[in-house]
């Protein structure tokens, strides 16, 4: 596996107007339809050479059709709107519209690179660094919180273990990465917000069939809790099929999540930083800071957020869909009680 640090990386010919990568997300009915459409407005406007690249919206799940002002705007912003749930492994499922829509946009996109990018993103400026120099075929940020391992701190490694059992990955294998904030080291655990793949590589593919055999596998803590199953199969299946890789700094994806905005575990400024991962920050108890944050770090990105939401349409109540919505946690819930924890003792 290449070293995610290395400090040769190739500098991109900045005359090229059009880099040969598109962009796949997913969109709902509701919460995602806002959010989804302000991450691409905020594409559109300060991506700088990407800011034109292809966009597919995938809606890969069932449920309330969207609304007319949607379709109308994604229509106005350029972008190929996917009505597709046949790729859904696990269609009850809140994460599994985001691996149907990378193997979506894996069967049909025709660019070199594809980047998937979260619904909860904001663009600051070109995120140049989605753009894989040659050798290099996938690119994502390593994430810090549970149930990432720690250097000094094993209690998460027992879940780690079992896992790579599964997908067939060596553990031992599993590189360790330095972050800048917070600064810590630990074994490669990768943020799926925003993470780019070579289409020409295997890792759609075998990344889909991770996340699905992972569900299927009922494996978890001893807690109880059920992480991520889109998040943590990426380095395993990254170490299992020898894929090339390199981590996105802090300026190529800056993270900031709730109890992380003000204060000593403040991230440090998103002045420079071309994707804001806001994961929760624009909403609840934390929003105040973080609209304060917006304004004095990146003024621009504010103004834009808040211009969408004066132009956006009131939440709409689909009352006819509440019953799938309940039927959805009911499977749910049902999978995490049959979750069989023996194995792990952490």
């Amino acid at each position: 596996m290449s070293n995610s640090l290395n400090s040769d990386r190739q500098v991109f010919d900045s005359q090229v107007s059009t880099p040969s990568i598109s962009f796949v997300c997913c969109i709902e009915s509701g919460r995602l339809e806002s959010q989804t459409l302000l991450m691409i407005k905020t594409l559109r406007k300060f991506g700088g050479r990407l800011a034109n690249c292809t966009v597919f919206a995938v809606k890969a799940r069932l449920g309330a059709p969207l609304s007319q002002t949607t379709l109308r705007a994604m229509r106005e912003l350029n972008v190929t709107y996917v009505d597709d749930s046949a790729y859904n492994v696990a269609p009850w499922f809140n994460y599994s519209n985001k691996p149907a829509a990378v193997y979506w946009a894996q069967r049909n996109a025709t660019t070199d690179l594809i980047s998937w990018l979260d619904s909860d993103i904001l663009i600051a400026s070109e995120p140049s660094g989605l753009l894989l120099e040659s050798g290099v075929d996938f690119a994502a940020r390593a994430e810090y919180l549970p149930p990432a391992i720690h250097e000094g701190d094993a209690k998460n490694t027992p879940y780690w273990q079992s896992l790579c059992k599964l997908i067939g990955a060596n553990f031992d294998e599993l590189p360790w990465i330095s972050l800048d904030s917070p600064v810590v080291k630990m074994r490669a655990f990768f943020n799926s917000g925003a993470f780019v793949w070579r289409r020409s590589s295997c890792f759609a593919e075998s990344y889909v069939s991770a996340f699905e055999k992972l569900l299927k596998s009922k494996l978890a803590s001893s807690s109880g809790s059920a992480w991520y199953a889109d998040q943590v199969v990426i380095s395993p299946v990254l170490v299992k099929h020898d894929i090339s890789w390199r981590h996105l700094s802090l300026v190529e994806h800056h993270m900031v999540f709730p109890g992380h905005i003000v204060g000593p575990s403040a991230t440090p400024s998103m002045k420079n930083s071309s994707i804001i991962h806001y994961s929760g920050s624009l909403s609840g108890d934390s929003e105040p800071a973080m609209l304060e944050r917006l304004i004095n770090e990146i003024p621009h990105v504010h103004k834009e957020l808040m211009a969408h939401r004066v132009s956006s349409e009131a939440p709409r109540k689909n009352v006819i869909w509440f019953p799938l919505r309940v039927l959805r946690k009911i499977r749910l819930w049902y999978f995490l009680k049959s979750l069989d924890v023996s194995e792990v003792g952490v």
